[in-house]
């Protein structure tokens, strides 16, 4: 009897014959994560918590091609490219949180340009403001948090 509960619990789920799209594992009775890019469903062996995303989920094969795309955004500080001609300017972007790690929260950025269509982020501002926690013992940690905006922007080279 235990057994056709179990195939019924199945059946009625929907997992019956779903299978991870990325390791072709069968999902079962294990979690299924959504990645943020693709939407598609993979299991928790598949799936990634890239710190360019924060608190979301990416597939294995999302946050590859997103790191590759990112290592070949340009960063300046200034409105000025050398070398490259602005072909488009969007608006402004913010990191979509403050981490407390500079790069954390730069690659955030990245990966928004990326999204829009952008190469490159021109006007790169990171600001740093200093926090505290009280520790177990009474005293304080003091920690730095940082954000980061830009222009994302489509660049070509002269």
């Amino acid at each position: 009897m235990f057994g056709s509960i179990l195939k019924g619990l199945k059946f009625i789920s929907g997992y019956q014959d779903e299978c991870c799209p990325i390791c072709r594992e069968s999902f079962g009775f294990s979690s299924k994560y959504k990645c943020n890019d693709c939407r598609v469903e993979v299991c928790s062996d598949c799936k990634t918590k890239p710190r360019y995303l924060y608190k979301e989920i990416a597939c294995r094969k999302c946050n590859t091609c997103s790191l590759t795309a990112m290592k070949t955004v340009v960063l300046v500080k200034s409105s000025h490219v050398g070398g490259h001609k602005i072909t488009r300017k969007f608006g402004e972007i913010h990191s979509e949180f403050t981490g407390r790690n500079y790069d954390e929260t730069t690659d955030n950025l990245k990966y928004q340009a990326i999204k829009m269509g952008a190469n490159g982020i021109v006007e790169l501002k990171n600001e740093k403001s200093t926090h505290s926690e009280t520790t177990k013992s009474g005293g304080s940690y003091y920690f730095s948090m940082w954000t980061s905006t830009g222009i994302p922007v489509q660049l070509e080279k002269k």
